[in-house]
């Protein structure tokens, strides 16, 4: 896999040496941390491409020693993407999906509208562990 593109660095790998950032992953010492989420929220996720994605939940699960958790950020604005992307980081060894309101179009996002979504994503999920994440700011319903 190629890092460096033409255009730009593929900064996101830039985070996987901080895998390592607590002293006692190296020493063997299990320490209180019990997982690692990547592809959170307040990441960057959004401008990676669909493959820089599922190769930086790979490399995450690969670099994470076998004793912790690791969850990855799934959700989309899309339901079919968002099953997609969740199916695709369970398939790399990811524990469980961390799926975040869709808010493009929140004053379409009632509680209807929500339920189906959760639904449909959490019906075709793998045998993962499935996180929703319901924001405040983001849901927009009155």
């Amino acid at each position: 896999m190629e890092f460096f593109h033409r255009s730009r660095l593929l900064l996101s790998m830039a985070m996987l040496p901080m895998i390592n950032w607590h002293p006692t992953l190296k020493s063997g010492v299990k320490p209180d941390l019990k997982g690692l989420v990547v592809m959170g929220s307040n990441g960057e996720y959004v401008y990676l491409s669909e493959d820089e994605k599922r190769v930086l939940v790979e490399k995450t699960v690969e670099l994470t020693p076998e004793h912790m958790l690791v969850i990855a950020g799934t959700g989309w604005e899309s339901t079919q993407e968002t099953i997609e992307l969740t199916q695709d980081c369970a398939d790399r060894g990811a524990h469980a999906a961390l799926v975040i309101t869709p808010h493009y179009y929140g004053g379409r996002m009632n509680e209807a509208a929500l339920l189906a979504y959760f639904t449909a994503v959490a019906d075709q999920s793998p045998d993962s562990r499935f996180c929703c994440i319901m924001s405040p700011n983001l849901r927009m319903l009155t």
